[in-house]
């Protein structure tokens, strides 16, 4: 499981620049000058929390815990039929603990079942409500949903060994990571306007 912080600025960084850093690739069709200004750090259990030297806005990044899609290998993407394994459940339990010496004024969720029930809990410990974004779901694969991660080509995601190698593709019924992109940035911007 993922958990990760993400501190914003967005008032300061051109919109144009709220894109996630990635490699230079010769597929990359985006000028290499336009990466984000926004840096995600992971944490582990040998990554304690200690971020006191950051001031305004933090986010944390929680992804869900483990489904049964994800154990099998399945693209799950807007599906919503996945059910937590025994180490998914575990993962939640493990997220809330580390998050609950933080401060959590909001946690914010997709529309999905997985993430929704991820977000529950540990809107639990922070005695606060979960808001709904459809703006954070997962990409959509559109035909590719419910394929094995290992036969679905690059081609059709723009991803290759856990690199992004063109945000534009998109697979057919689906959309692109640009798009994915774009609609968190919205999500953002209209937080960071709150």
């Amino acid at each position: 499981m993922l958990i990760g912080q993400l501190q914003v600025h967005l008032g300061s960084i051109p919109v144009a620049e709220v894109l996630p850093a990635r490699e230079h690739h010769p597929l990359d069709r985006s000028d290499s000058s336009r990466h984000s200004q926004l840096a995600l750090s992971p944490l582990t259990q040998n990554c304690p929390m200690n971020f006191e030297e950051t001031s305004g806005q933090v986010l944390w990044f929680v992804q869900h815990g483990q489904t049964t899609w994800d154990s099998m290998g399945w693209v799950e993407g807007h599906v919503d039929s996945a059910r937590f394994t025994r180490k998914g459940r575990q993962e939640i339990r493990i997220a809330v603990e580390q998050l609950s010496g933080e401060p959590i004024a909001a946690v914010y969720s997709s529309d999905l079942h997985r993430c929704r029930r991820t977000a529950m809990a540990i809107a639990r410990q922070a005695q606060c409500d979960v808001r709904v974004d459809r703006r954070l779901r997962e990409r959509n694969f559109g035909i590719a949903e419910g394929v094995r991660w290992a036969d679905v080509p690059t081609v059709v995601t723009g991803i290759s060994c856990g690199h992004i190698v063109d945000e534009w593709v998109s697979p057919p019924d689906g959309e692109s990571l640009h798009a994915v992109y774009l609609r968190c940035l919205r999500f953002l911007l209209d937080l960071s306007a709150e």
